[in-house]
């Protein structure tokens, strides 16, 4: 067994003050005893890690660790170094030398981020989603847009931020839309944002009023009225930009398919089992109270390897490199290659260039659903 293996860490924390209408992820409203319950869940998660740690100890590099949820700054600081000793001990890294990025809400008091940052959270994925009262009401948050202004002020010059924006609800006018980009773009240090067009996903309280999101016009004319404040901006995957090529190192690790160990209610992991490159996805129980009473791996069985590298790698601008597809089963690798060589349709959209690249023209992103299914359809019709 090669122990030498590099994976990103992924903390989840099932809680919030309150579920937003439009998130699909697997999160809680905050309970009443919520300091009992953080203490089961704190046992259990690191039950969890040392476990991990047994079943798998190829695992000796960490990349990145990222704390998300629910709403992970909801849990005492206390709770977060229990976490990190945890960690720290069982895969002997030094948590200063990688990024650790926590989701925080903008209302988080300003006391709690220079705790957590003194225990070794670097960078912070802000839940701004909008700095205008009106669409934050809208998105039903439950913060103010003081709130943002106040969180971004006090960490960006103190820690790496991402700002979330999210965009395209039918009542949000394009300059409202647009302000916020503006205030992110021209009056902030701020080097990382994530500007996501609203999403009805089902089993949220949007999908029952699906007419709140705003027509295709309505959004063309947000993002086209966009390009002047990003233009100084690398449009690096659909929905992030960045500045002095500051990406999200952990996101990068899911996009570029790489391992990582999911830790906590509803966590997910990739492994991958050398020298075949057979890659290998598990998950944890959803429900926070099943995950305090178990926290056994479970096997997903389900997933295609080659449609699952090209739904994420296909994410990115940068051009595939060889050795990309090398992670891959020497199967997915072939299926793969000879797709972009045969498929004449993808003409448009992936060439393979003379040092074995495979170039993306960025207008593959308004058609990868498209594409991911011609890729389906040649396959079935094609004998390896």
């Amino acid at each position: 067994m090669n122990t030498n293996q590099t994976a990103a860490i992924y903390l989840h924390s099932p809680w919030c003050v309150q579920k937003c209408p439009y998130c699909d992820f697997n999160a809680y409203s905050q309970p009443s005893s919520f300091q009992l319950i953080e203490q089961a869940y704190l046992h259990a998660l690191l039950n969890d890690i040392r476990s991990t740690k047994r079943f798998f100890p190829q695992y000796s590099k960490i990349s990145s660790i990222y704390l998300g949820g629910g709403t992970p700054s909801l849990m005492s600081t206390r709770y977060w170094e229990k976490v990190f000793d945890c960690l720290r001990s069982e895969f002997n890294i030094n948590l200063r030398e990688i990024e650790i990025t926590m989701e925080a809400s903008p209302n988080t008091p300003l006391e709690y981020f220079e705790s957590i940052m003194d225990i070794g959270v670097n960078r912070f994925s802000l839940g701004v989603q909008s700095l205008n009262p009106r669409t934050l009401s809208l998105l039903g948050r439950d913060h103010k847009a003081e709130d943002g202004y106040r969180a971004i002020e006090f960490l960006q010059h103190r820690a790496r931020v991402n700002c979330d924006l999210i965009y395209g609800l039918r009542d949000q006018t394009v300059d409202e839309a647009i302000s916020d980009l503006s205030f992110i773009t021209k009056h902030t240090t701020i080097s990382h944002l994530s500007w996501y067009e609203l999403q009805i996903e089902p089993n949220t309280k949007f999908y029952q009023t699906p007419e709140i999101k705003g027509a295709d016009e309505h959004l063309e004319n947000i993002e086209s009225s966009a390009q002047e404040f990003l233009s100084e901006w690398e449009h690096y995957e659909i929905s992030a930009f960045a500045k002095q090529k500051e990406y999200s190192q952990h996101n990068c690790t899911y996009w570029t398919y790489g391992d990582y160990l999911g830790f906590g209610a509803g966590a997910h992991s990739k492994i991958t089992s050398l020298p075949m490159n057979r890659s290998m996805r598990f998950f944890k129980t959803r429900y926070p109270k099943d995950y305090i009473n178990n926290q056994k791996w479970i096997y997903d069985p389900g997933v295609d390897e080659a449609l699952d590298f090209l739904l994420l790698r296909l994410r990115l601008f940068q051009p595939i490199m060889p050795h990309e597809l090398k992670k891959l089963s020497p199967q997915s690798q072939h299926q793969i290659i000879s797709w972009i060589k045969h498929d004449r349709r993808l003409a448009d959209f992936l060439l393979e260039a003379k040092d074995n690249s495979i170039c993306i023209n960025p207008e593959i992103h308004s058609h990868l659903s498209t594409i991911l299914l011609w890729f389906d359809e040649w396959r079935s019709n094609t004998r390896f």
